[in-house]
């Protein structure tokens, strides 16, 4: 059975474009996760999570890494047909985690917040700036763990970046709608986690 977005709050969407479209330009959104990248992630999933849906599977590279720990993961990518705007899984999910492609950033942080389940999306920190993604962060709250260090992604000839997870929906106290945390990550062996003591708050200009 199929999962739906069941957003209580409504509207006209912010963004609009489409996978296959930006699969059509070419590769230039192909960049596989390194395992480093998420393993100081894992302790955030929700206690509840026990499926993970990975929409963006690529190479398998974060996948390999959820089910080392344990999850079920279920797979999709637009380089085997399914566009996730017009393709969902029939089996039940309880959470998308995925590094998504960078030319739909917008569209796809939309398309999560519809569903109204937790998420975790690696994408760059430009991601806080204009005022329709303020506008979604204020109302579903954002859970920002920032990574300092740059990220070596897998693909060939591929310059190390700045990306950071982008979620909501982790916590399921009311304060911790919105927050911000520092996460380290070790290129060589495990990793540190540091949470701060800051919040994140969307302002709105006038």
């Amino acid at each position: 059975m199929s999962t739906t977005p069941t957003t209580s709050t409504s509207t006209t969407k912010l963004f609009g474009n489409s996978e296959i479209e930006a699969f059509a330009r070419g590769k230039s959104d192909d960049y596989d996760t390194p395992a480093y990248a998420l393993e100081p992630m894992i302790k955030h999933i929700p206690k509840h999570v026990k499926v993970i849906w990975e929409p963006c599977a690529g190479n398998f590279a974060i996948v390999n890494v959820l089910r080392k720990h344990g999850y079920t993961v279920i797979t999709s990518d637009i380089k085997t047909g399914q566009d996730m705007f017009s393709w969902q899984p029939d089996e039940q999910w309880d959470m998308i985690l995925t590094n998504p492609p960078y030319s739909l950033k917008n569209e796809v942080i939309e398309w999560c917040y519809e569903f109204e389940k937790p998420f975790l999306l690696l994408m760059p920190l430009v991601m806080l700036e204009t005022a329709k993604r303020s506008k979604l962060y204020k109302i579903y709250g954002l859970n920002l763990f920032v990574v300092p260090q740059r990220i070596q992604f897998l693909r060939d000839k591929c310059n190390a970046r700045n990306a950071s997870w982008f979620g909501s929906h982790l916590y399921t106290e009311p304060e911790k709608k919105t927050t911000l945390q520092f996460v380290t990550v070790n290129t060589r062996r495990d990793v540190n986690v540091k949470v701060t003591g800051i919040s994140l708050q969307c302002l709105e200009s006038r």
